[in-house]
């Protein structure tokens, strides 16, 4: 009897243990508080028989019922009673059908912008740029030069050299455009602080353009051009009452007692500047003109005979040209 009691105390506790544990192996499985217990009764009976050594028949008549069957109905556990254990679950990954369903049926919708995205602070907003510094043609800087629209712009790097810069510069629709940028000579001296007759240095200042001249026919100039001869002299004697003026050598009868010949190679093309020819003041410097040089002159200023040839084809009265000799550093003076 002693062994039938503990058998049966077996069976009972094992029944306990099983109940639990399915229960807990549901909660685990996500089921949602119904357990079929009653279709583990023959686990249960098998494991108590095998146990006991004890024939099956006789122990299911001696304990039937013991063991009550439970149904499905007679058991309910609330899930929300009992305490879930943590488990880490696994996810999932989704598959592309999934995720392309979720993606059609769920609407994205942005956030809207909060206010600190929308707003931006002084140390956030975007540093302005620096303003571009305007580089101006030397012409731009020039505040003599009237309603000239062509100029001609001599420079050279300070008073001692005879190498100068020659550039070209022409109005056109209210706009200065660099015409023509070519190296060339000046004085021997270079630029002179004070020009005078018996100094070969080159005057500086804003001066007009006189006439053309050349040995030649006339290239093309709009310019007045004359082609010289033998007898065209340019008077360079400061007593003279003719002092830097054109004549001719042939109506000389005392009235200077030098001039300079202008039927010379250097004269092949040439225009004159109009340095002191006007008020023609004795010992400032005469017979100053643009013409073909290969080196520095005695005052004058001297370029190719090719771009001698090319400024005067583009040199127009009606735009009333000018031309301007200086050291750079000073073209702001005039």
């Amino acid at each position: 009897m002693k062994k039938y009691v503990i058998i049966f105390v077996s069976i009972l506790a094992v029944s306990i243990f099983a109940k639990y544990f399915i229960i807990y192996k549901s909660i685990n499985n996500g089921q949602d508080g119904s357990l079929d217990l009653a279709n583990n009764r023959n686990y249960i009976e098998n494991y108590a028989i095998e146990k006991s050594n004890v024939n099956p028949d006789s122990l299911k008549q001696r304990f039937a019922g013991s063991v009550k069957d439970i149904s499905n109905e007679e058991i309910e556990i609330k899930t929300n009673n009992v305490d879930k254990p943590e488990v880490q679950s696994e996810t999932k990954p989704a598959s592309s059908t999934e995720t392309q369903t979720k993606t059609q049926t769920k609407p994205q919708t942005e956030p809207e912008p909060s206010k600190q995205q929308t707003e931006i602070s002084p140390q956030q907003q975007p540093e302005a740029k620096p303003e571009e510094k305007v580089t101006l043609l030397d012409v731009e800087k020039l505040k003599t030069i009237g309603n000239s629209s062509q100029v001609i712009i001599v420079t050279a790097e300070g008073y001692d050299t005879s190498y100068a810069k020659v550039t070209t510069y022409e109005k056109i629709n209210g706009k200065w455009n660099k015409v023509l940028d070519i190296n060339g000579f000046i004085g021997k001296g270079g630029f002179a602080v004070e020009a005078k007759e018996s100094l070969p240095e080159t005057p500086r200042g804003v001066y007009t353009i006189g006439t053309a001249f050349g040995r030649y026919d006339n290239p093309g100039t709009a310019m007045n051009y004359i082609q010289t001869n033998n007898n065209d002299v340019w008077v360079d004697d400061s007593l003279s009452s003719f002092y830097n003026t054109w004549q001719k050598k042939d109506k000389n009868d005392g009235l200077w007692n030098s001039a300079e010949n202008l039927y010379i190679s250097a004269y092949d093309y040439a225009f004159v500047i109009n340095y002191n020819t006007l008020e023609r003041i004795p010992y400032k410097g005469s017979a100053i003109f643009f013409h073909v040089s290969s080196g520095y002159t005695a005052g004058c200023v001297g370029v190719s005979s090719s771009n001698m040839v090319s400024i005067l084809k583009w040199l127009n009265p009606s735009k009333s040209p000018l031309i301007v000799l200086t050291p750079k550093d000073e073209i702001e003076n005039y």
